[in-house]
């Protein structure tokens, strides 16, 4: 599944990357990658030192837990990487919390978050954040943002979308080959249309700013604050 979503939401995955690069360099270690899945974004990360975490054993974490409760002491960590979890979190300010427990008093937390995004990972899927509701819910848990970015937009979410189905279908047209292998068919015929509409929406996003395809955020812990303690 995480083999092809990457593909399916080709798109999405590539407008991640392009921003999670440009903090990459503030994020000092050790560092605490939170529900990590595939662990995409260690290869920009500067530090060695780096923490995957996932409630899922098949995508071969380091440590196998929750975002909700880690098994990690107070103050653990300098960094904390938080990317397209907390939509499938149904309580995400326990969540953030629980992020401000882990993290030192200054260090950074690097968060996205869909505003615009097809339905995935179901059941759990249960939110979608506009940037007051986010900053709301990172103040309520004790952190200041820093920076709070927009990624991508409509067209990226119109092509994103488009680009899904198009996998799909294809995909299914390889009924012939075993299932674990129709990727292998599927994603040389639709990844060049998927470059090309990301490449566009890059041009074309910013003709509609209101129009946000989801959140970037860069914060660190309240002066005085602190998460919850065990």
């Amino acid at each position: 599944m995480v083999e092809l979503n990457r593909y399916k939401f080709f798109i999405g995955k590539l407008l991640f990357a392009r921003h999670f690069r440009r903090v990459a360099g503030q994020l000092a270690g050790p560092i605490l990658d939170i529900g990590a899945g595939s662990a995409p974004f260690r290869r920009y990360l500067p530090h060695p030192k780096i923490v995957s975490v996932d409630i899922r054993p098949d995508v071969r974490p380091d440590v196998c837990a929750s975002v909700a409760r880690s098994p990690f002491r107070d103050a653990s960590f300098e960094s904390v990487i938080c990317t397209e979890v907390l939509e499938h979190v149904p309580e995400p300010a326990g969540a953030l919390t629980e992020l401000r427990r882990v993290i030192r008093p200054n260090g950074h937390l690097y968060v996205t978050v869909p505003m615009l995004w097809p339905m995935h990972y179901e059941p759990h899927d249960y939110y979608r954040y506009t940037r007051h509701g986010l900053a709301y819910l990172l103040d309520r848990a004790g952190f200041d943002v820093i920076d709070i970015q927009p990624v991508g937009g409509l067209f990226s979410f119109l092509s994103m979308r488009a680009c899904e189905k198009l996998f799909n279908l294809v995909h299914k047209l390889a009924f012939f080959l075993p299932k674990r292998h129709r990727y292998l068919w599927s994603v040389p015929l639709t990844l060049p249309v998927s470059y090309a509409m990301y490449l566009l929406s890059l041009v074309l996003d910013p003709l509609m700013p209101k129009d946000v395809f989801a959140w970037s955020v860069l914060a660190r812990p309240s002066p005085g604050t602190r998460g919850a303690t065990r």
